[in-house]
């Protein structure tokens, strides 16, 4: 019993500092200016775009007219696009719109072994700088190579582009994915930024510079490759960019059977890469004092909050708190979550009235991460399943 007293407690506190980290990095948006640019290296460096694709042939050829009509000199980039486990017609449309096309010579699982695929065969290769990672589903805005271009030569290494969604409007769920991650621009990313911490690496539309891949030797060796190499840059010190004009476009699932397996990959990838870096993270915390990797250690540890938190708010509901108030909380609780997700939506000038579905729809696809986050606690095995993306949707139709 002590030993259990002792556990809840560790984790009361835990809990109560990885509120209040995220909660004071929620309001720094709002209460420091945006710190001024310094002044750029007129360097243009040269881009190879690594593109991972399974299946694609849907969308991937809008991706490649979006990076063809980039607002950058057409000979300081090249697109690859990597096939892999493909049995439609990928490959060829990648071939019939003169990309160059690489392909692994053995049975891929995840895209982290694609770009590890990628990343030894270009090895030797110094005609260009830096790599730019895109999901085939993406498409980007014509400025997104120039942006940055820019924010290279503050001095970056990694960077992170603006994720906006490219079927914004087609359900409730995809609505509620794009008010997540535009949660995640405005109070993870900019805060970050803002006060020059190391922002983090969000699936697609980032950039690395070759060097640092070169350098450390890296290898993606879980299934969320984006938040290990977010884990690594935060253990190394290297702070990663945000770079909010550098804007593109993912393409958001928009079943809610396609979601839960979706989001439990990421958790559970999540996962995998704190139990394989935690060590590492204390280490780097102890001896060094880093922020990031205190940072990071409150990001990987978000899971296991939320999961710990709710347990003890669904036994305090049981066991303690009369029903009307529970009911009450409850009703409090989705106006404050309706109330919120309209704010962020109004910050990022998006059309609230054809997004009431997502609005309404948000607290319970937010509280639908839960399950997510207990279920990976225990299992964090992890079975890449395809997603199939069929949205045709063109850069000039999102945008105009």
């Amino acid at each position: 019993m002590k030993i259990l007293k002792i556990i809840i407690l560790l984790l009361n506190i835990l809990l109560f500092i990885n509120t209040i980290h995220f909660g004071l990095f929620a309001i720094l948006p709002f209460l420091k200016k945006e710190k001024k640019q310094v002044k750029k290296e007129k360097k243009k460096n040269k881009f190879l775009i690594l593109i991972a694709a399974r299946n694609e042939e849907k969308v991937i050829g809008n991706l490649i007219d979006s990076l063809k009509t980039q607002n950058y000199d057409k000979d300081l980039f090249k697109i690859c696009v990597i096939p892999n486990n493909t049995t439609d017609n990928t490959k060829q449309i990648a071939l019939d719109k003169k990309c160059l096309v690489i392909e692994p010579n053995f049975k891929t699982k995840t895209k982290g072994e694609v770009l590890n695929f990628a990343f030894d065969y270009f090895k030797n290769d110094n005609t260009f700088d830096s790599y730019v990672i895109f999901d085939a589903d993406n498409i980007v805005d014509e400025n997104f190579l120039k942006v940055m271009n820019n924010k290279i030569n503050e001095g970056y290494r990694v960077i992170q582009g603006f994720r906006d969604t490219k079927n914004l409007y087609e359900n409730s769920i995809s609505g509620s994915y794009a008010i997540f991650f535009y949660t995640q621009n405005l109070f993870l990313y900019t805060p970050r930024e803002r006060i020059g911490e190391s922002s983090t690496i969000n699936g697609t539309g980032y950039i690395v510079l070759k060097s640092y891949i070169d350098q450390f030797n890296y290898k993606a060796s879980t299934s969320t490759e984006d938040i290990e190499l977010t884990c690594i840059s935060h253990i190394k010190n290297e702070k990663i960019g945000f770079a909010k004009d550098a804007i593109f476009y993912d393409e958001q699932v928009s079943r809610f059977n396609t979601s839960m397996k979706q989001r439990k990959r990421w958790i559970q990838g999540s996962m995998q890469v704190f139990k394989k870096y935690y060590k590492e993270l204390f280490k780097n915390i102890k001896e060094k004092r880093n922020f990031d990797a205190i940072d990071m250690f409150q990001i990987l540890f978000l899971p296991i909050n939320q999961a710990y938190a709710f347990i003890l708010l669904l036994l305090s509901y049981i066991f303690i708190i009369p029903f009307k108030y529970v009911l009450l909380s409850i009703i409090i609780s989705y106006i404050g979550e309706f109330i919120f997700s309209i704010f962020v939506l109004k910050f990022y000038k998006k059309d609230v009235k054809r997004l009431l579905p997502a609005i309404l729809y948000f607290p319970i696809y937010h509280l639908s991460w839960i399950p997510i986050y207990i279920y990976s606690l225990f299992n964090s095995n992890n079975t890449w399943e395809e997603i199939k993306h069929t949205s045709t949707l063109k850069i000039e139709e999102i945008t105009k």
